[in-house]
């Protein structure tokens, strides 16, 4: 059995868990940190990757926002 991290944090932004979870997994992998198990919130999100369009999203900006919504491109 491999030691690995569990950690909860309060809410916080979408593009920030999306860097902070990238620079975890870079960590992960250099063998600088064990496995990481993440509780968290964000505000809601639409996301589309590689062979998505913003376009797939039925809904323009103005109605995402009206719901506390955004749409983003992702890796």
């Amino acid at each position: 059995m491999r030691p690995a991290l569990l950690a909860r944090t309060a809410r916080i932004g979408y593009l920030q868990a999306w860097d902070e979870q990238r620079r975890l997994a870079d960590l992960v992998r250099s063998g600088d940190s064990p496995a990481v198990v993440w509780l968290l919130e964000h505000d809601p999100v639409y996301t589309y990757g590689r062979h998505g369009t913003r376009d797939d999203l039925f809904a323009d900006d103005a109605a995402l926002g009206a719901l506390g919504a955004t749409c983003l491109a992702t890796d």
